[in-house]
């Protein structure tokens, strides 16, 4: 019990250093993966979840949350991340001490969140709560029998559902869930009996009442969807133009090609315990336990849980880039999209750990042929350079934090085969190669090298800098009407991303090619442009910048005084307050706007404005140059039209304030203000 409490306090400081180490890497880091960051943080903070095209709404209710950090919503993001994230290691290692004993649990519990995938704490996307989920998910199944209550299995289907409101890529593996069931009632000689029928209904009924229920009560009738419009229509086209499946079927097994030479290399000894385990338990019947009481049944049913779930999850993957393939720069049937599976993988762990723990004699001839396949599979990955497949940190970040870098891809390579290859001829120390000296070397620096290409994300680059400038210098109304143009996707919805404004949108053209400003669709008066690209038409407003430039397409001179800026009309104003809800006061005998350019040589000011206290019905003076006119005011709202001459061309506009007061003078408040006059809206209309 002692030794338990030791092993206990180990995995606990680990995981709250790891928890420090992630939230420390993190800090700093610009947003990476477009469109995907942008998506999940327009869809949680600025719409209802009801507009949702993604239907995971208990992810986006929970981080909607980050919108009470301000500007810094991507940083509390990121610490929602990584405590979520941690929070999986205790299920992880309760799961693991089904099958293995307390000192090789906390071990593989440690390398499961130490691993690379904890670089997704990093990024605004769900995959940290969804491996939270998943885990949980997976701990639950398994501490289930055929002899379990039947609401267990409606609870089953209930943790199941919550999984698929994070990520609704659950209903993937399914079909893996169905087959375990389907595989526990089996080992029986249960399966076809009632039992397992209402076994099955139960899951289906708990998972269909909280998925739906939970969904309506997030997103009302919107809500009752699957996928929803965004996944129903990739779906759709997917599933459309029968002429294309010979295609789709020949790129899906390319594609298919290079996740198996990954898991060969990276997971083949428990790849060929799985399978073993899987074997033995469909076609031996089994209910030995060894002397340390673990159960032969449990670690067969962890062994098939883990190869039907990766396995049901590759090829869905592989359909998947079959699919999207050749449809940008990016898509290839040679990217590997191992993030749709990567949280699963850690189950590999546990199947070797548990080896360790359980009775797992194999022939030799059986060792010799399936070892033999596997090793020689590594052994190909490692020779080819898994050429031509392109592992990056944020689609493979397992594979890329090795390959980056050639010869710990060798030496790390050659260490995990060589596991395989001692394991035909000794398990046990095969087994132990692995877990202590392979898989660790292997999780440390595919880490670390992922670390290193998460860092290149401190500097910013132009369209982190054309976002961040364009955020603080308009208005979040002026911001509803901005546009981005560029010819590279992934920039443009980067700095799309920090507009942070639902309504912004962004347009993608040809490398070099100009924007037409009469093509500026109905609603937009402002053009971020990135890269190098021309504008054809006259704008009426814009700033150049190093690599872009925020350009006024049209508009008027006209000041609304909810805000506290107007660029391209006003360059410098003096004597006025902050802005309020209704506009904003004067606090100075003088109130002086500098325009951006020369005011007409004939004009009206149509102002809509009211006076404070002393200045009520008082003559107030507007001016341009050496001219001058007067008008007056009530306490309340109105609106005057004040006629100037400017034959200087001048660009300064002056109102004197006949009484400026303060409140607290006055015996009216403590605001000690010199207030005057309450500017609401001003217009300056050219006279013919």
């Amino acid at each position: 019990m002692k030794k338990t409490g030791h092993y206990l306090t180990f995995l606990s400081l680990c995981v709250g250093l790891t928890f420090l180490f992630l939230l420390i890497r993190n800090s700093g880091l610009y947003p990476s993966v477009f469109a995907d960051e942008y998506t999940y943080s327009k869809l949680s903070r600025l719409l209802p979840l009801s507009e949702s095209s993604i239907p995971g709404y208990l992810y986006l209710k929970l981080y909607s949350v980050t919108n009470y950090c301000g500007d810094g919503f991507l940083g509390c993001a990121k610490i929602i991340n990584a405590f979520v994230f941690i929070l999986a290691t205790p299920f992880i290692y309760l799961t693991a001490r089904r099958v293995a004993d307390q000192g090789v649990s906390a071990i593989v519990s440690f390398l499961a969140v130490i691993g690379p995938i904890n670089s997704y704490t990093a990024y605004f996307m769900p995959e940290s709560f969804y491996f939270l989920s998943f885990w949980v998910f997976c701990w639950y199944l398994l501490s289930l029998s055929v002899n379990s209550e039947k609401w267990h299995w409606f609870i089953a289907g209930v943790t199941y559902a919550v999984s698929a409101l994070i990520k609704p890529h659950s209903i993937f593996f399914l079909p893996a869930v169905f087959t375990y069931i389907g595989f526990i009632f089996f080992r029986e000689r249960r399966l076809f009996s009632k039992q397992a029928g209402f076994v099955a209904s139960l899951f289906l009924l708990g998972a269909l009442i909280t998925k739906f229920g939970l969904s309506y009560i997030f997103a009302g009738s919107a809500g009752l969807t699957i996928f929803g419009p965004l996944y129903g229509s990739i779906a759709t086209s997917t599933a459309s133009g029968t002429e294309k499946y010979i295609q789709l079927l020949l790129l899906a097994l390319e594609s298919l090609k290079g996740h198996i030479l990954v898991m060969a290399l990276l997971y083949g000894l428990p790849l060929v315990l799985a399978v073993v385990a899987t074997a033995r338990a469909l076609f031996v019947r089994n209910d030995r336990t060894d002397n340390r009481g673990s159960s032969v049944a449990q670690y067969e049913n962890l062994a098939f849980l883990s190869l039907i779930v990766i396995l049901n999850l590759i090829c869905v993957v592989a359909l998947f880039t079959a699919s999207v393939a050749n449809s940008g720069p990016y898509e290839t049937p040679y990217r590997l999209h191992m993030r749709y599976y990567n949280f699963a993988l850690p189950l590999f762990y546990l199947v070797a750990a548990g080896a360790l723990s359980t009775v797992t004699d194999v022939k030799r001839s059986v060792r010799y042929i399936l070892g033999g396949i596997f090793a020689a599979m590594g052994v190909l990955a490692v020779w080819s350079n898994l050429t031509p497949y392109t592992p990056s940190h944020i689609d493979s970040p397992e594979i890329r934090g090795l390959h980056v870098d050639h010869l710990y891809f060798q030496v790390v390579g050659g260490l995990l085969i060589s596991a395989v290859a001692l394991w035909l001829v000794s398990q046990r120390n095969g087994l132990r190669l692995y877990l202590y000296v392979a898989l660790p070397l292997f999780v440390v620096v595919s880490t670390y090298h992922v670390g290193l290409e998460l860092n290149n994300r401190l500097n910013q680059d132009v369209y982190d800098k054309a976002g961040i400038f364009t955020k603080q210098y308009l208005a979040n109304e002026d911001l509803s009407k901005t546009i981005i143009v560029g010819s590279e996707a992934g920039g443009l919805f980067r700095s799309l991303y920090y507009l942070d404004n639902a309504r912004a949108s962004l347009e993608i053209i040809q490398r070099g090619a100009y924007y037409d400003l009469t093509k500026l669709p109905t609603g937009m008066e402002w053009i971020l442009v990135i890269g190098d690209h021309e504008i054809k038409g006259t704008p009426f407003y814009q700033i150049p910048m190093s690599g872009f430039a925020l350009i006024r397409a049209s508009g008027e001179n006209v000041l609304d005084f909810k805000k506290g800026a107007w660029p391209g009309i006003i360059r410098k104003v003096k004597g006025l307050s902050t802005p309020e809800l209704w506009g904003t006061w004067s606090q100075s005998d003088v109130v002086v706007f500098e325009f951006a350019g020369a005011l007409p040589s004939k004009f009206e000011i149509q102002l809509v404005a009211h006076a404070f206290g002393p200045n009520i019905d008082k003559e107030f003076e507007a001016s341009v140059g050496d001219n001058a006119a007067n008008f007056s005011l009530s306490a309340n709202y109105e609106k005057q039209m004040i006629r100037l001459d400017n034959p200087e061309g001048s660009n300064i506009l002056r109102f004197k304030i006949p009484n400026a007061a303060s409140p607290k003078a006055l015996g009216l408040s403590g605001d000690d203000r010199n207030l005057g006059m309450g500017f609401v809206e001003m217009k300056i209309v050219t006279i013919k």
